[in-house]
């Protein structure tokens, strides 16, 4: 995944069979795919950095312009 699409056309991908996803694009189909072990990784992560919450980790992706990602989280953290 990249989030410099520009230099990487979709055809061209394609064409050799690559697809061309953005992180958030790439972090958002996980979620998706797999919210328990997302949820997992995502309670993994906050425990082990000191001083961070599910909302700062939130607003870490949408610093990080995963906007969709974090959208996803936030609604699969509110479930559980």
């Amino acid at each position: 995944c990249t989030n410099n699409v520009k230099d990487f056309p979709p055809e061209a991908m394609a064409s050799v069979g690559i697809e061309l996803l953005t992180a958030d694009a790439l972090l958002s189909r996980l979620v998706t795919m797999h919210p328990s072990r997302m949820r997992d990784a995502h309670r993994t992560t906050v425990a082990s950095l000191i001083g961070a919450t599910d909302e700062s980790t939130i607003a870490a992706l949408r610093r990080a312009k995963a906007t969709q990602t974090a959208d996803l989280m936030e609604a699969l953290l509110k479930k559980s």
